[in-house]
């Protein structure tokens, strides 16, 4: 079992009396499927429907959490304030009053336990094919949680849980490939994080048309290359003549060998034998569908 640091993510408070109506208003999932879900990953978008940030979002209370990259912060902060208008909602940065772990490893679920007996740990268990969990401490709990963490794991690097995101197939936006996809390029509509039946949202037209057309073009991929090289979000992947295919979203190295990515790549060319990510040299790769949980 290894235990992990996720400082590179923030996380972000909406509440007040129209928390709910706001985030359900704004954002692509449908707050309803929280009444069975302890989380959801979803998007907000440009009114073209192209996503500019995906975050994790769950509740606590009459409080809504969002988890999204940090450096999307303050760009996300500045623009989501300004469709507060006159509704009864807070925005709060908690980022450095809650500490953000991870778990990971066969027997994580043993550890967890001990830590669910606070509730003010709030603890998410992601879908993966291994038990794998975000921990949201308060700072005053930071020290017993890492006490009891170190005593049964191994401590992991950003690196590698990365990684796990990436074989798991969630699609982190960062500043690289921010306003680029709309969200069913990304697969949000494949594990629910995307609604087709609640109101509109922006970009909800857009996105909608998409669908109900069957117009999507582009769809989200788990890569494999044999590579010293790791590519960088918003790489270029072509076919062997050169045709675009598609871009990545996310790479990192695996203990196996070469590198793991994700890449959203056009559907016309999913099942070309020849895919390359284009740099200084040319990567050969290889593409799979993802392997998401049943909703």
């Amino acid at each position: 079992m290894r235990y992990f640091d996720l400082s590179h993510f923030a996380i972000l408070k909406v509440s007040g009396e129209d928390a709910h109506s706001f985030i359900n208003a704004q954002f692509t999932c449908d707050l309803e499927e929280l009444s069975r879900r302890d989380w959801l990953f979803a998007a907000w978008c440009l009114p073209n429907g192209r996503v500019i940030s995906t975050f994790i979002l769950f509740r606590k209370d009459q409080d809504y959490y969002l988890v999204l990259p940090a450096m999307l912060r303050d760009r996300f902060i500045k623009r989501l304030t300004m469709f507060v208008l006159r509704s009864a909602v807070n925005i709060t940065d908690c980022s450095d009053d809650i500490t953000l772990l991870g778990l990971a490893g066969g027997n994580a679920s043993s550890v967890i336990e001990a830590l669910q007996a606070d509730d003010t740990v709030t603890v998410l268990a992601l879908w993966d094919h291994k038990a794998r969990y975000i921990l949201c401490c308060p700072n005053d709990k930071v020290s017993d949680v890492m006490q009891h963490l170190s005593d049964h794991c191994e401590e992991g690097d950003r690196s590698s849980w990365s990684l796990l995101d990436i074989e798991t197939g969630i699609p982190w936006i960062i500043n690289a490939t921010s306003e680029m996809y709309l969200p069913q390029m990304l697969n949000l509509d494949l594990f629910a994080g995307l609604s087709y039946r609640k109101g509109c949202y922006p970009g909800q037209e857009v996105i909608a048309r998409l669908h109900y057309r069957g117009q999507l073009k582009k769809r989200l991929f788990l890569g494999r290359a044999d590579s010293s090289i790791t590519p960088g979000p918003g790489d270029r992947i072509e076919t062997g003549e050169h045709h675009y295919a598609g871009d990545v979203i996310d790479a990192d190295r695996s203990p196996d060998g070469g590198i793991r990515f994700l890449a959203v790549i056009d559907l016309a060319y999913a099942d070309d034998g020849q895919l390359y990510i284009r740099g200084d040299e040319a990567i050969p790769v290889t593409i799979s569908s993802i392997d998401y949980p049943q909703q």
